[in-house]
Formats: structure tokens, C-alpha cells, sequence
């Protein structure tokens, strides 16, 4: 089965094409990027700089323990270039990063119970970190203890809130906030003691929130999101009947994810095949088409699933956070995993819509992975790398190029987040995996240098 360019066949070995000159200025500014954030205390220092702020939520883009904006996303990328330059000593950066966690969850502070901020965080820095597991087995031991207890109470709090409020929660789900972002670090670590078993739990919640709910008197997916718990002011106000989330930070793509990437390597609760297919049958259902083919909205109204009508025009994104890339990689796993070929398909056919969109129509934000160049980048990446077609790999070297491009030399870190405001983009000189510099070399480093199998994307749950 082909889709414009993206074949599905079976996953193997396969190196991408890029040219020897992009694949070299791609390396230049990984190297670049990783100099300037070798110092813990220097990259706060200029995260926290007084005039370099949100100028949306009026905050800085730094949280220390956290993975999206913190110490332990920084660290993902020397582990990484410390896997494949053993040599450089790479690993005393990665642990001088994990370090500067320390002082912070010592004194109390431990963020938010899920993988991109608190303790598992840091324990997915420090599995990645840990040179085959050779290191920091004390530290993990007792951060996954932490992680077992919180997410127990998450689960529980969760069923006991679903008796007396009807929906669900995307901090109680998701990826960045909630039990699929934990999930995934759990199935990572799954052979270390107790995780297998805190696995077994998240997965079993995951299988109860595919439970339908009755909403109106009518029954509707069970992560039918009321307005009361979305996460911003003007989404109560632009869903006042609530809405469903589509997207894979913060939407029902997440869930399908990580339960599709559990199947795979073996590792099933009683439902789970049934709740993944539900999951992925309603984001199919939910596939929207315009001129160059096929598009996931960001969210669908209330009105929408019950009237079974598009209620018009829809925001998008070609990125990672919301639209067609995040959702189709769910897809593909999906499709994987249930060895059901018509979602594969759909990914695929997704993909190559996104490729027929001009750039200027993608709606991205600058270079950043959350909602930038650099995710779709490593999402196509991962396609392309399991549909193994030389033709489509072609596709990245104008990617890459697109992301080098909004290399910065004046910025402190190499390459700003591009903040949308009503004036235009605001640049911001953010470190983080999610929104900074370390997240877009990642993501051009795993372009011009292949290898082993990484890990670090993993807790995208795009792999």
C-alpha cells in the first residue's frame, strides 16, 4: 500500500539520504547548541533573564525539573551525543544536568506528577542518561518509587472524580500532563522492579476512560472533555458544551499510542486491543479533507459528535502537539498493533497530505519540537524510516534545511522559540526539549547521524 510517496512495509535497518553539506552544517549547529548548554547554571541564568519572557504567559521558558522546560530535557541531548560520541565525554554534561536536578526535589520541589515535569522526568533523563543502565540504578530505584505512589493516587483520584463529574480529565490522560506521558516511561523502564506493575495500572485506567459517558442523554466517548476542565479561559468559551481532543499532547491520540506501543512489545490488560481500536476508529472518524487531502482538527465540538456534522472551519497544525503528524504516527502504531491495515493507511495518506501542503500552510511556530520544524521533522523521520522509500527520505533534506535556516548565532542557545502574538512572533531564547534549542537539535542530530535505535523520542510516544 502506497501513499504519495510513503510505502508500508515492514520495518528495517533503513538510513536516511541527506547531502553531505546539510548533514555537515546540521552537525555544526548540534555541536554549537550543545557548547552553549553545557553549563547548568549559564543556561538558567539566561532562560530567567529579565527581558526574556513570554510575552502570552508572562513567564520564563525554564522550570528546573522539568523535562519540556527544565534541566532534564537538556540532558537528553548530551546522552544522546554521548551514545554516539562515547569518546567526548559527553556524559559528564548529561550528569552535571541530572545533578543540578537534585538540590530541587531535595528541597520539596518536585513539579507535577507526570513525564515532562517532577520526578519522572528526571528518571526518564537518568534511564537515557544511564549508558545501558549501567548508572544511576540507586537514583532510578527511588525515583520510581515516587513514581509508582503518584501514579497510583492519579488513578485513584481519577475514578473516584468520574463518579460525581461526567468526562475525563486531559491532565489525568495525556502525554505531557497526565498517565500516557507516565505510561510510556514505565514501559521504557517496565524491566525494572515494580514498574511493570504500575504499568499494568495505567493501562487498565486507559481501557476505562474508551468507556462511553452519557452527556445530554446521549452516549459519547469517554474523554469527552466539559467545559469546566479545559485547559484555558477561551477554550470555556469557545466549547461551552465541551469538546473532544484530537491531538497527541493533549488529546485521545496519546492514549491510542501508548497502548498500541504496549501491545507491541507484549505487555496487555484485559480490553486494552478493544480500547485502542475504539480510540483509533473515532480519531479515523474525525479525519477531515481539503484540497491537498486528508487533516486531523485540533479538537471536535460536542455538537459535532453528536450531529455527526462539521461545524466548519477547524484550527490546525502540521505539528506534533495537535494535527495530521501526531495523530498519524498514533495511527500507525495503532495500525501496527491491531495488524489492521486501513490505519496504516490512513497514516500514510495523512503524511503525504502534509507534504502536498505548501510550508507557508503548515501553521508552524519557528524551529521549536512541540509545535515547529523540528517535530514534524522527527516524525517524518520515523516514517520514513519505517516505509523505508528513498523517495520520501528526500523529503528531509528540505526539513533539515527549513530548520537550519532559523539558526540563530546571536541567540544565546543557537535557535529562539517563536512565540505567535498579535504584533507577530516574539523570539525567545529557550533551552527546552519541548519549545528550545535542545529539542531542535535533537531532532537534527538524529537526521544526520544514524545509529543505533534511539530512546530519546520515546517520550514524545511517537516511537
Amino acid at each position: 500500500m502506497k501513499a504519495c510517496g510513503f510505502e508500508d512495509r515492514r520495518p528495517e535497518p533503513f538510513e536516511v539520504t541527506l547531502s553531505a553539506s546539510v548533514r555537515q552544517r546540521a552537525m555544526e549547529a548540534v555541536h554549537e547548541v550543545a557548547d552553549r548548554l553545557r553549563s547548568p547554571a549559564r543556561v538558567k541564568e539566561l532562560a530567567t533573564a529579565p527581558g526574556n519572557v513570554n510575552p502570552v504567559f508572562n513567564t520564563h521558558p525554564w522550570e528546573g525539573v522539568s523535562l519540556s522546560h527544565g534541566y532534564p530535557g537538556v540532558a537528553l541531548l548530551f546522552a544522546e551525543l554521548d551514545r554516539l560520541e562515547p569518546e567526548v565525554g559527553w556524559d559528564a554534561a548529561a550528569h552535571e544536568h541530572l545533578a543540578a536536578c537534585g538540590p530541587i526535589l531535595a528541597a520539596g520541589d518536585t513539579g507535577l506528577p507526570s513525564l515532562f515535569n517532577g520526578v519522572c522526568a528526571v528518571a526518564f533523563a537518568a534511564l537515557i542518561s544511564s549508558r545501558g543502565r549501567s548508572r544511576y540504578g540507586r537514583l532510578l530505584d527511588r525515583l520510581d518509587a515516587l513514581v509508582a505512589e503518584r501514579t497510583e493516587q492519579i488513578i485513584h483520584k481519577e475514578r473516584v472524580r468520574s463518579k460525581v463529574q461526567t468526562g475525563a480529565l486531559a491532565s489525568a490522560y495525556d502525554v505531557v500532563s497526565g498517565l500516557s506521558g507516565t505510561g510510556r516511561y514505565l514501559l521504557l523502564a517496565s524491566d525494572r522492579p515494580g514498574n511493570h506493575e504500575t504499568l499494568l495500572k495505567v493501562l487498565s485506567y486507559l481501557v476505562y476512560l474508551a468507556e462511553s459517558v452519557e452527556v445530554g442523554g446521549r452516549e459519547v466517548p469517554g474523554w469527552y472533555l466539559p467545559a469546566e476542565n479545559q485547559f484555558l479561559r477561551q477554550d470555556r468559551e469557545l466549547y461551552p458544551a465541551g469538546n473532544f481532543n484530537c491531538g497527541m499532547a493533549h488529546g485521545i491520540a496519546g492514549p491510542v499510542a501508548l497502548l498500541s506501543l504496549a501491545s507491541l512489545e507484549g505487555v496487555e490488560v484485559p480490553g486494552q486491543a478493544e480500547a485502542a481500536r475504539r480510540m483509533a476508529g473515532w480519531l479515523l472518524g474525525c479525519r477531515r479533507k481539503d484540497d491537498y487531502g486528508y487533516y486531523w482538527p485540533d479538537r471536535v465540538r460536542l455538537e459535532e459528535e453528536i450531529g455527526g456534522v462539521s461545524a466548519g472551519p477547524h484550527i490546525r497544525r502540521e505539528a506534533w502537539c495537535y494535527g495530521t503528524p501526531g495523530v498519524a504516527r498514533a495511527l500507525w502504531l495503532a495500525g501496527r498493533a491491531l495488524e489492521d491495515p486501513e490505519l496504516r493507511e490512513a497514516a500514510l495518506e495523512g503524511m503525504a497530505s502534509v507534504f502536498r501542503r505548501p510550508p507557508a500552510n503548515r501553521n508552524l511556530d519557528g524551529p521549536n519540537f512541540c509545535h515547529g520544524t523540528s517535530g514534524l521533522l522527527r516524525i517524518s523521520h520515523r516514517f520514513i524510516q519505517d516505509s523505508q522509500d528513498l523517495e520520501a527520505s528526500r523529503l528531509l533534506e528540505g526539513l533539515t534545511e527549513q530548520a537550519l535556516r532559523e539558526f540563530d548565532p546571536d541567540s544565546a542557545f543557537g535557535f529562539k522559540d517563536k512565540v505567535p502574538t498579535e504584533k507577530g512572533q516574539h523570539g525567545l531564547d529557550s533551552a527546552s526539549l519541548l519549545e528550545g534549542a535542545a529539542g531542535v537539535a535533537l531532532s537534527l542530530l538524529s537526521v544526520a547521524r544514524e545509529g543505533p535505535q534511539r530512546q530519546w523520542d520515546t517520550a514524545f510516544l511517537i516511537a
